[in-house]
């Protein structure tokens, strides 16, 4: 087990350790691991696994539900930068169960495309699926 499993921001998760393995796909870099290294609850019930690429905290319940979830949907090719933005946060919306967020961003980008296609701006939302 490497000596410093270091943070963003430069700080370090202090005394991981092994841990039955899991496999899942981490919520922060979208990688596919297997990951032995973590954290777990005094009753054995939770545990929180420390993602091998990113060093990102993924836990799971006893019920195995996973915080953060795995990023739903795919990259889309060819998005203007503010609409990636919004799409991105949309998905991360999804993967923490945060549904209302994500339909009101995904409205937004519905929004955005169709203004940069011709729409007229500050209409009813309607008018932009119409369109």
């Amino acid at each position: 087990m490497p000596k410093d499993w270091r943070l963003t921001g430069g700080e370090t998760w202090q005394k991981p350790i092994q841990i039955p393995a899991h496999n899942y796909t981490c919520g922060y870099c979208g990688a596919y691991v297997s990951s032995e290294i973590g954290l777990m609850t005094p009753n054995q019930n939770g545990r929180l696994f420390i993602c091998p690429q990113c060093n990102g905290p993924t836990f799971f319940s006893a019920e195995r539900k996973q915080w953060p979830g795995a990023r739903l949907g795919g990259n889309v090719a060819g998005l203007p930068e503010e609409v990636e933005a919004i799409y991105g946060e949309a998905r991360d919306c999804l993967s923490i169960g945060a549904h209302t967020a994500a339909v009101m961003a995904c409205r937004k980008i519905l929004m955005n495309i169709a203004v940069a296609k011709g729409a007229k701006e500050g209409q009813q939302f309607a008018a932009y699926v119409d369109w």
